[in-house]
């Protein structure tokens, strides 16, 4: 393949990537907030449905910080960082 090609399917990547974390910590504080404020509307992916746990909410809260921590592996990070994103991903 092209370098500039490459580069372009390494961007669009990261750019994904970065929309998965903001979309599961939005969600999972869209869930807690419907929790802390007894809104059922944020409770539920769709009105009607099953309320999403509080608990579910806070693990999607910490998989969204998971994986910003662990996007970019090319980052001069310390190793406590990485095991923090290690750890959060694991609970």
């Amino acid at each position: 393949m092209e370098p500039a090609l490459d580069l372009r399917i390494s961007r669009n990547l990261a750019r994904f990537t970065s929309f998965c974390c903001a979309l599961a910590t939005g969600f999972g504080l869209l869930v807690l907030t419907g929790w802390i404020f007894h809104i059922q509307r944020l409770k539920s992916i769709l009105p009607g449905q099953v309320p999403v746990k509080a608990n579910a909410g806070v693990c999607f809260v910490l998989i969204g910080i998971a994986l910003w921590l662990a996007r970019k592996r090319e980052c001069k990070r310390s190793e406590a960082w990485n095991l923090v994103a290690r750890l959060l991903a694991l609970f």
